[in-house]
């Protein structure tokens, strides 16, 4: 049971984890998308005045969602989630099976 205890618990961190790493990805996607379109449409909003901050979040934004992407797909927190509740669902059913002398 131990081992099922540290699976189920590694496994929450790795959800926690992808979680929090997806809303990251999100949030910034939008702020991307927003500011470029503010940018594009300045005239119109009467923002001038925010031309350089604009083209500087044009620019920081992407690579800053870009690299969020990169961390996602390295560390890829989801899979692991997958595989250890998948290993603890397994060490369940090895256990039952054990204890029930079937197989």
């Amino acid at each position: 049971w131990d081992l099922h205890i540290l699976y189920k618990y590694n496994a929450l961190v790795h959800s926690r984890r992808a979680n929090a790493l997806q809303a990251v990805i999100l949030a910034f996607s939008i702020a991307t998308t927003a500011s470029s379109i503010a940018r594009a449409k300045e005239e119109v909003l009467g923002i001038e005045e925010f031309h350089h901050a604009l083209t500087l979040l044009c620019g920081i934004l992407p690579l800053l969602s870009g690299f969020f992407l990169t961390v996602n797909s390295r560390f890829a927190p989801a899979v692991k989630w997958a595989y250890l509740q998948s290993a603890a669902t397994r060490i369940v059913g090895e256990i039952y099976r054990y204890r029930s002398r079937v197989g």
